[in-house]
Order: C-alpha cells, then sequence, then structure tokens
C-alpha cells in the first residue's frame, strides 16, 4: 500500500446516499479527493469511479483536506454537477465544521479570523 493512502480494507466508498445523479460520500481522514499517485485507492474521486464502474461520469461538487474527514457530493451526470454547483455559487450551500478537542479550553467560542480565516 502507498504512503498515505486510507486502508484498502474499508469499503471502495462510504456511502451515505446513492441515487440516480448523486453519492453522497463520508470522505475518511487520511484520503485526498482528487488523484496524486497512480493508485485506484489513492484519491475518493478515483474510489468514486471503482463504486460506479461503467455507471456515471463521477464529478466532484466539493472538497475536503486531506487531514479532513467529513460528507463530499459526487454528481453522477454533468447536469447533476451544474446543478449542485449553480447551488454554492448562489449562497444556498453553508459548510460547517466541528471540532472535536481533547483537554480544557479556555474560550467559549474561536474567533474565525484568530484562527486564520476570514
Amino acid at each position: 500500500m502507498a504512503s498515505g493512502s486510507a486502508e484498502l480494507d474499508e469499503p471502495t466508498v462510504r456511502v451515505i446516499h446513492e441515487d440516480a445523479e448523486l453519492l453522497v460520500i463520508n470522505k475518511p481522514v487520511d484520503l485526498v479527493c482528487h488523484p496524486t499517485k497512480g493508485d485506484v485507492y489513492s484519491s475518493l474521486i478515483s474510489r468514486c469511479r471503482l463504486h460506479l464502474g461503467t455507471e456515471g461520469e463521477p464529478q466532484m461538487v466539493n472538497r475536503l483536506d486531506r487531514e479532513t474527514s467529513g460528507v463530499v457530493l459526487v454528481a453522477k451526470t454533468p447536469e447533476a454537477a451544474r446543478a449542485l454547483r449553480r447551488l454554492w455559487e448562489n449562497g444556498y450551500v453553508t459548510k460547517r465544521y466541528v471540532a472535536i478537542v481533547l483537554g480544557g479550553r479556555t474560550a467559549r467560542r474561536v474567533d474565525r479570523c484568530a484562527a486564520g480565516t476570514r
């Protein structure tokens, strides 16, 4: 197994929802969304292609960093991808990140500007 690849004994993708136009995937940590190696298991989109076989043309609608786990939408058709991307572009979709912290905390809320995002 290539260094940094998610475990091969896991399912190709962990499907939360699937229909004719959409895959909703639970992306594990330590898996990149787009290919960086030749290994068919090294990226989420490659695993989606394996899951679908010849059915559909998977296109990532959103992505998460390698270090982040969470929900990723994969359109199965170009039409679904366009429609879903329009929702993001028009502000109908919001992302929410939740962190699990071990140990004590000194503040109830983390200011996004203080954390480096604006």
